[in-house]
Formats: structure tokens, C-alpha cells, sequence
């Protein structure tokens, strides 16, 4: 919901890019009971104060901001965020809220990754966090395990989980990264070991 036509380029953009339904509106118009979520403005938010929104300035510059829609449209609340990590040349990610699938991507770089886990320690402050790495190559998992504890708040800790089995066939195409983000999703719920 906006006026600004800059700004509607912009949130249809963001939209468009992750298969989001969306229609569009002006402040002036009645919205829909059927709408869950409204992204608007900073300057047009009062118009939507009372509803569920996100706004343009909140989600442009973030790299979770499908984490911040997914959570904003489901209304999903947990006292867990568990995040599964494939490490690797590619970094498969994935963050579930309680059994909700909230974010999922493939990464090139330990710099990207720390910047994704950064954002969702800021969005999920008081929220428990279980950060589990697979450890296919033990020195690499190590490592990145060492990184990560640096990031570490209160309500968080690292598990080394045992990869065996977590990869798809070599054999099948890895569209986008698929065979990352799936291992990165078994990763995610089985038992680890605490990193200390």
C-alpha cells in the first residue's frame, strides 16, 4: 500500500522475486478483510498503524526479509529458532520457527552467512537459538563453528551434527543449490553434539 511509485517498484519487486500473491492499493483504498499483511512505507505506515504491516525501509536492505514476511504473514510464534547449516563451497541455510519453515538459502561465502545470522539474532532476541552445523568435513565445521560462537547471545548455542545420509544423489541435477538447502533441512532437526 502505497502512493509513492518508486517505492510500489520497489515492494512488487521484492515480491515478485520470491512468488509472493499481493494486490495493489493506495492509502485511500479499503482493504480487503481476505489481506494478512500490508508492506507500505515509513511516511504511510499511520494509514495501517492498527494492522499488520511491514514496511519498504524494514525489508529493502535485509537479507531475511522473506524471514521477516513468512513470520509476519503466519503469525508464527516459537520459543525455538533452529537454524540448519551445510557447510561447504556452497553454504546450504535453512531457519525454522518451531516446525515452520521460515527461510531457506544457498550461500557463497562464511561473510554472507555471518550476516543472515546476525539479522535473525536481532529479529528473535528472547528467543532460544540452536545454530547446528553438519560436519561432513570436521575441520571446515569446526571452523565455522568457532566463528559463529562469536556471534552468540544468551539464548543461543552450537551443535555439530553427524551429516551421514544428508546428501542427495550426486547423480540428480542441484538446481539453485536444491541438494544444499536439503541438507541443510535434515541438518536442522537431527540430534547434535554441543560445541563448547
Amino acid at each position: 500500500m502505497t502512493s509513492n511509485i518508486k517505492s510500489y517498484y520497489k515492494i512488487t519487486q521484492l515480491l515478485k522475486q520470491h512468488n509472493f500473491p499481493f494486490i495493489s492499493l493506495i492509502p485511500e483504498n479499503e482493504i480487503p478483510q481476505t489481506v494478512n499483511l500490508i508492506i507500505t512505507t515509513d511516511s504511510e505506515k499511520h494509514y495501517v498503524s492498527k494492522l499488520n504491516y511491514l514496511t519498504l525501509e524494514e525489508i529493502e536492505y535485509s537479507e531475511t526479509f522473506l524471514c521477516l514476511i513468512m513470520n509476519k504473514i503466519n503469525h508464527v510464534e516459537s520459543d525455538l529458532i533452529t537454524i540448519g547449516i551445510d557447510p561447504g563451497l556452497r553454504i546450504g541455510i535453512t531457519v525454522y520457527n518451531g516446525r515452520k519453515k521460515i527461510y531457506w538459502n544457498v550461500l557463497s561465502s562464511i561473510k554472507e552467512l555471518q550476516k543472515i545470522i546476525n539479522e535473525i539474532f536481532e529479529f528473535f532476541i528472547h528467543v532460544k537459538k540452536i545454530i547446528k552445523i553438519g560436519n561432513g568435513n570436521k575441520k571446515v565445521s569446526n571452523n565455522l563453528a568457532r566463528i559463529l560462537k562469536l556471534q552468540l547471545d544468551e539464548h543461543s548455542i552450537i551443535e555439530i551434527v553427524d551429516e551421514f545420509g544428508t546428501s542427495l544423489s550426486k547423480s540428480r541435477p542441484n538446481r539453485r543449490g536444491l541438494r544444499d538447502i536439503k541438507s541443510a533441512d535434515i541438518i536442522a532437526f537431527r540430534q547434535g553434539k554441543h560445541y563448547k
